[in-house]
């Protein structure tokens, strides 16, 4: 995200989904909360001429139904990998103590947590096939690269 950050114009806000903080157990009514969180600080970036991007999980299907959704342009870009990769990009982002033990206070199990996630990758990809939804499949890019796959669906 860093280096998506640095990389793109002041005209873009890069974000991550997740930097109020997860609540206790998160899931799914906590990710739809912030999803229109995130839509209303879209629409507020807006009003002085910029565009967020807000780096994190997002699942089409969701936003399809989602009324704010379509006040404005959303668009999502599922950058993928498989499920293996994304187990180990996981574990080595978690590999610092407090880290996984900040992890575990809001899903319980970090392993059980990174299992759901690379099982639900497929499936996520499926979704946004179907949505149309543009792919980078990351799993042998750098992350160099797959910002300069980002940057031509902006």
């Amino acid at each position: 995200m860093e280096i998506l950050k640095s990389d793109l114009s002041e005209q873009y806000v890069v974000k991550d989904f997740d930097e109020r903080g997860v609540p206790k157990g998160g899931g799914r009514p906590w990710r739809l909360a912030e999803t229109r969180y995130w839509i209303s600080e879209g629409k507020q970036v807006a009003l002085d001429g910029k565009i967020l991007i807000v780096c994190g999980l997002a699942n089409p299907e969701e936003l399809a139904v989602m009324e704010e959704a379509k006040e404005v342009d959303v668009k999502i870009i599922l950058l993928d990998a498989p499920g293996e990769v994304i187990a180990k990009r996981f574990n080595k982002r978690n590999s610092n103590e407090k880290v996984k033990a900040g992890l575990e206070r809001t899903v319980g199990s970090v392993d059980a947590f990174i299992k759901g996630s690379s099982d639900f990758a497929p499936i996520l990809r499926d979704i946004c096939i179907a949505a149309r939804v543009p792919v980078i499949y990351t799993a042998e890019l750098t992350p160099v690269e797959v910002v300069s796959e980002i940057k031509k669906y902006l």
